[in-house]
């Protein structure tokens, strides 16, 4: 667990929530942040990007380091074709999963 001492960078922060998500959901054939590439995407996929940080106060852990409160998106991506299954059904189901497993963790 972080504390006021832990030094933790954004390479190690992004890494660790690919790693997470790839881990709680297997069935995810791409995991990855800010993709560059507009070629064939394997689906399943997530995609995440960290949106914004914003400093607390909150937060501050008194050490004179700066506290930020990141908020981060995740968009899901499935394939059109999913034989008897109905792709809109499918779609809200991993979101719903993946925001239930995500909701509170910090």
């Amino acid at each position: 667990m972080a504390n006021a001492q832990t030094l933790i960078t954004l390479d190690a922060l992004h890494e660790a929530i690919l790693a997470a998500i790839r881990q709680k959901f297997p069935q995810l054939a791409t995991v990855v942040a800010y993709r560059q590439d507009r070629g064939s995407l394997p689906v399943p996929a997530c995609l995440v990007e960290l949106a914004e940080l914003e400093a607390t106060d909150e937060l501050d852990p008194g050490t004179g380091r700066l506290a930020l409160q990141a908020r981060w998106e995740a968009r899901l991506i499935i394939g059109f074709r999913q034989g008897a299954l109905n792709p809109g059904l499918e779609i809200r189901k991993l979101a719903a999963a993946l925001a239930a497993w995500v909701h509170m963790q910090r």
